[in-house]
């Protein structure tokens, strides 16, 4: 949405940046083949973002303030900023669908954005607002205890990079929904890791989010959380099998030393 010239200055400053460099890290796949289009690929090399394993680790309990408050609830969380792209609106148009087969359900949202008023407003409209928690930005350091608390959680992006919050989210064992592009595919593998779901015609990402989605596309989303909730067994051994996914590719550990080695110029590419 901004002007042509800036859209022009936008494009020639990633040319000159990325051409320039002497190396680039892209931290998926994805990102390495925009960045592709800009620099010789030979010096592009995809070192994804990592996680703590230390403080996003599957023992820790959720907090008793926490537990208090959702004794016996099914808690589908979301720790997103509120904007289109990342689809917190898809999941508030899901959401009836998930409490026909599951009323326990409850959406907890934590975040800030653009969108929070008019998310709140189709929740109301759609008669599922009593059953969604905007609980504002969440600390850093509380993060964890929210994650702890969860039954699971979802990502309905159109745009994603190697996200921080779906790694966290498989560090602490925790099943995941998810669309089917873009980082978030290369994270949970078909499947094996988390549930992917087709939400958009196209598995690019996009910036430009619809404001809803295909009926189907919602059902199918909306069924994908209804099945981890109705199957414990399932929902546990997708997030062990995250887990150990995360542990073995993601930690912060194992990155660095593959980091280093591009400054040091003797990465492979």
């Amino acid at each position: 949405q901004d002007s042509a010239f800036r859209r022009w200055r936008h494009r020639r400053y990633r040319h000159s940046s990325l051409g320039l460099a002497d190396a680039v890290i892209a931290t998926s796949g994805e990102f390495a083949r925009l960045a592709s289009a800009c620099c010789d690929p030979r010096k592009i090399v995809v070192i994804p973002n990592g996680v703590d394993t230390d403080d996003f680790n599957a023992s820790r309990a959720a907090p008793a303030a926490l537990r208090e408050k959702y004794p016996s609830e099914q808690v589908v969380l979301a720790v997103r900023r509120l904007v289109p792209k990342n689809g917190i609106q898809y999941l508030v148009q899901a959401a009836p669908r998930v409490l026909k087969f599951c009323p326990e359900a409850r959406f907890i949202i934590g975040g800030w954005g653009s969108q929070e008023e008019d998310l709140k407003s189709l929740a109301e409209a759609l008669g599922v607002a009593s059953r969604f928690d905007f609980v504002g930005a969440i600390p850093n350091a509380e993060v964890p205890d929210y994650l702890a608390l969860a039954s699971l959680v979802v990502f309905p992006s159109s745009m994603e990079s190697t996200s921080h919050a779906c790694l966290e989210a498989m560090a602490m064992g925790k099943p995941i929904v998810a669309s089917r592009l873009g980082g978030l595919a290369e994270l949970l593998g078909e499947n094996g890791r988390g549930v992917l779901v087709d939400l958009f015609d196209s598995r690019g990402s996009t910036y430009h989010a619809p404001p809803t989605l295909r009926r189907e596309a919602s059902d199918q989303f909306a069924d994908a959380i209804v099945g981890l909730l109705r199957d414990p067994s399932l929902a546990r051994s997708l997030g062990e099998a995250g887990r150990e996914y995360a542990l073995g590719h993601f930690d912060w550990n194992v990155l660095v030393e593959r980091i280093l080695e591009v400054y040091r110029g003797d990465a492979p590419t």
